[in-house]
């Protein structure tokens, strides 16, 4: 599979706030397909209002958006890794 393949996959996750696709949010930085592991690189913008609710609120929605880019990685065969593009961070790998 080549990274144009994995895109047209994740262009189906959505998000579940808004309901668009993590790719035209722009959530997902950059795909690579190397060696059957496919890498999604993700950015979550980490600004949120000032409130006590709201950290515990956003970090409950990026889980969601995680688990649901392995969901769609794990169930086409793919090994993969989720890797956050600002700090390396591996949010999931199988």
């Amino acid at each position: 599979m080549k990274a144009e393949d994995l895109l047209g996959l994740l262009r189906n996750v959505k998000d579940p706030e808004t309901g668009a696709s993590i790719l035209e949010l722009g959530i997902v930085s950059g795909v690579e397909v190397e060696n059957d592991v496919a890498t999604v690189y993700v950015t979550f913008n980490r600004t949120v209002p000032n409130c006590k609710a709201c950290v515990p609120i956003a970090w409950l929605i990026i889980n969601s958006i995680i688990r649901k880019i392995e969901k769609c990685l794990r169930d086409s065969g793919f090994s993969y890794k989720i890797v956050e593009s600002s700090t390396g961070q591996i949010h999931a790998e199988g």
